[in-house]
């Protein structure tokens, strides 16, 4: 998932330079960037939301280890 998180930010980078190049218009630019910045929102969403889970199993081992 990192991977693919670097990955976007990657192509999102790409198509700046494009347009700081004049290879892209601003509207072309703001076409191309929209799905990758709403991919990217996403895919930082679901990484907290992994990262929070794996928090409660942390918390829960760890309460259940105590109560032992």
């Amino acid at each position: 998932m990192r991977l693919q998180r670097a990955d976007y930010e990657a192509k999102s980078q790409r198509l700046i330079d494009a347009y700081q190049e004049r290879l892209l218009s601003l509207e072309e630019l703001r076409e191309r960037t929209g799905p990758l910045r709403t991919r990217q929102r996403a895919m930082a969403s679901e990484l907290n939301a992994l990262q929070a889970r794996e928090l409660d199993r942390s918390t829960s081992l760890m309460l259940a280890e105590s109560v032992q």
